[in-house]
């Protein structure tokens, strides 16, 4: 989210939370909590192991699904 539409979201619900009655500690409180959730947002992979007659890589390559070839055993499967 660009700094100018997050600034207008934090302003907008700041009127909002005010209207309803909190204060303006709890209100950067909440605030500071979403923040917090949103930097904390990290990138994982759930990896699938699956043999390659099921699946052709190109297929994997061409939905720009993230594969690579199974290091653990034989390499007729990928993860």
């Amino acid at each position: 989210m660009d700094p100018d539409a997050e600034a207008h979201l934090n302003d907008a619900v700041t009127t909002e939370f005010a209207a309803a009655g909190y204060t303006d500690d709890h209100i950067r409180t909440i605030l500071d909590k979403q923040n917090q959730l949103k930097n904390n947002d990290t990138e994982s992979h759930t990896w699938s192991r699956v043999h390659r007659r099921h699946v052709l890589p190109e297929t994997l390559t061409t939905y720009q699904i993230p594969w690579r070839w199974d290091e653990v055993g034989d390499s007729t499967h990928f993860a």
